[in-house]
């Protein structure tokens, strides 16, 4: 608690110079010189210091200088005016140091400065953790945790930044294991679904802040939230619904292709079953042998030829 030095100096010096000039009937001493000169020098301290007027120390400094020439015009003492000027000197050094003692609210000794100084300050992030909450949940398609402050405004520029970000994945952002081998078609499918999951994921967190703005009793926020979702949600089963028209245009006429492809393969197979047959037949004759077509035999009537009847 600090303490105020010179106006306890002024009371209690000039109590004394009043009682010294009640008892004491002889006149004036050297100590009274200089007890009256400290008195003024700790006034002169006051005026200049902890008064806070400006001017005042001046004014106060003007009016012992008058004083001092007009007691040295009444009465030429060079001892009484060298002493009254010490003792104002005095008055000013010891009610400097004993203002630096008890006017200061706190003055900590070398060692605490020291431990001061040599103690390690905690890390910003740890102040931020302590006024942070943890909120897990599981994506559709990672578990993750968020971190939210606990019910901190969110400016429209961050869900424009979360939008911006899910709206800018593209095929080198998440990559499947056989992405070397995807068609563009197919590549374009797993980038909608992938950005479908995206919203997916930040519908779920903007779902769980509404619950933490309506438990605070923030309704204004808990709208806000409300809107955010509703708008993630038709952003998520827009891209559904395209990944799903891409994926039946690319199947419809790779079906339409295999049916095509396969109608000249039936009738290949009728050459190949002939063939296979005459193969088969030269199998079955003997080995050596050939085989030729059979002659008819005609019965024409010959010069000496009879018959069986003669």
């Amino acid at each position: 608690m600090p303490f105020a030095v010179a106006p306890a100096l002024l009371f209690g010096l000039g109590a004394r110079i009043f009682l010294d000039k009640i008892k004491s009937s002889d006149g004036s001493f050297l100590k009274d010189f200089i007890l009256i000169g400290v008195w003024q020098g700790v006034a002169l301290h006051y005026a200049a210091r902890a008064s806070g007027i400006s001017g005042l120390g001046i004014f106060v400094a003007f009016a012992i200088s008058v004083k001092v020439f007009i007691e040295f015009n009444l009465a030429p003492d060079v001892i009484r005016v060298v002493t009254t000027f010490i003792g104002v000197a005095l008055g000013l050094v010891g009610t400097e140091g004993l203002s630096q003692q008890f006017d200061s609210p706190h003055i900590a000794s070398p060692e605490r400065k020291r431990r001061k100084t040599v103690a390690p300050k905690p890390p910003p992030r740890q102040q931020e953790r302590r006024h942070q909450k943890i909120i897990p949940f599981h994506s559709s398609t990672e578990g993750a945790s968020v971190v939210t402050s606990g019910f901190s405004e969110h400016t429209l520029a961050t869900n424009s930044f979360h939008l911006s970000d899910i709206t800018s994945v593209n095929s080198t952002s998440e990559r499947p294991s056989g992405s070397s081998l995807l068609t563009p078609t197919e590549r374009e499918v797993h980038i909608l679904r992938t950005r479908a999951a995206l919203a997916d994921s930040e519908r779920r967190r903007l779902k769980e802040e509404r619950k933490w703005a309506i438990s605070a009793g923030n309704m204004a926020r808990a709208s806000q939230l409300k809107w955010e979702v509703k708008r993630f949600t038709a952003l998520m089963e827009t891209f559904n619904r395209e990944a799903d028209s891409r994926s039946a245009e690319t199947s419809s006429p790779s079906s339409s292709s295999k049916h095509s492809r396969a109608s000249p393969r039936v009738s290949a197979q009728k050459p190949i079953t002939s063939a296979m047959k005459d193969r088969s037949r030269k199998d079955a004759t003997p080995h050596g042998q050939t085989t030729q077509p059979l002659r008819r035999v005609s019965y024409s009537k010959q010069p000496g030829y009879r018959g069986a009847n003669g």
